[in-house]
């Protein structure tokens, strides 16, 4: 049947579970650095490239530069961060199209201070 078939790109699962260590360093008037390491184990199904299924774990270090402020005067706060990061270890690479190379980031955050 013509127009039945999906593309390769929309059968592509992964699912990522993640959970980030790191510190955050303030300066002066809310003005931080940070630096966070993510452990991720990831699972791929039906890659692009060759249609195999891959379990990968990698290793992910970041560091971020920010600016920390308050809603008012309440104890609600917002937190904005640009930052770079890299994959420094992938234990099982799975075949893929672009390389590993510096990627850029950034966070905007909304807490409360306790």
């Amino acid at each position: 049947m013509i127009g039945s078939r999906r593309s390769r790109l929309a059968w592509c699962v992964t699912l990522v579970a993640a959970v980030a260590v790191g510190y955050r360093q303030y300066w002066w008037k809310g003005i931080n650095s940070e630096i966070a390491l993510y452990p991720e184990f990831i699972w791929l199904r039906d890659n692009v490239v060759d249609g195999q299924a891959y379990w990968d774990f990698n290793l992910i270090p970041e560091f971020y530069s920010g600016y920390r402020g308050y809603f008012g005067a309440t104890q609600l706060f917002y937190n904005l961060q640009v930052g770079v990061g890299i994959i420094a270890l992938r234990v099982n690479p799975w075949p893929k199209t672009v390389t590993d190379d510096v990627f850029f980031n950034g966070n905007a955050t909304i807490g409360v201070s306790f």
